[in-house]
């Protein structure tokens, strides 16, 4: 799953993948673990041992504390348009475009349907992998506009969502980006 990450004003391209991560292309070994119920995280580094505290502020924004300093990050699937935030933050539509051309595999949803965070949205296949776009939260599929078979182009619009009140809160993606559908 690849975000789009902007801490204090700089943005970074990161890619996750299993157990590891590239910031920028760099790829570095990556183990996260949650300490309790807490928003406490001990993370290994390639070799490097850190301890993150992480507040989610509002959808796709956190306060992260590093080594003693506040940092204020967003953290967007890529793909994402990021143009319709409404009041309090809140996004009230949002959406999700190709992040890379290709072909769409399938499609296993449908207009009108609920979907929930992380459930796969479209499957778009790209130089052989199959890579699945999933929810950015739970919503309303609104409007689909490529069907199974299509060719799409990079930053092409695939499907908009719309989040209610209640459905837009909810959580945020697994730390590997993974989906509980598969």
């Amino acid at each position: 799953m690849k975000y789009v990450v902007e801490v204090e004003g700089r943005q970074y391209r990161i890619d996750v993948e299993g157990g590891r991560i590239a910031v920028d292309g760099e790829w570095l070994e990556l183990d996260v673990k949650q300490i309790g119920d807490l928003p406490l995280y001990s993370l290994l580094v390639d070799s490097a041992s850190v301890e993150v505290s992480v507040e989610e502020e509002s959808r796709f924004h956190y306060s992260v504390m590093l080594a003693g300093e506040m940092y204020s990050v967003t953290v967007r699937p890529e793909g994402l348009s990021g143009a319709s935030e409404g009041g309090r933050g809140r996004r009230t539509d949002e959406v999700v475009r190709a992040p890379m051309p290709g072909l769409v595999a399938s499609l296993p949803v449908s207009v009108g349907q609920q979907v929930r965070l992380g459930q796969t949205l479209v499957v778009v296949e790209s130089m052989k992998m199959e890579n699945p776009l999933q929810a950015p939260a739970a919503g309303v599929v609104t409007q689909i506009h490529v069907g199974p078979g299509d060719s799409v182009e990079k930053n092409q619009p695939i499907v908009t969502l719309k989040f209610d009140g209640a459905a837009a809160g909810e959580g945020r993606p697994d730390s590997d980006g993974g989906s509980e559908d598969g």
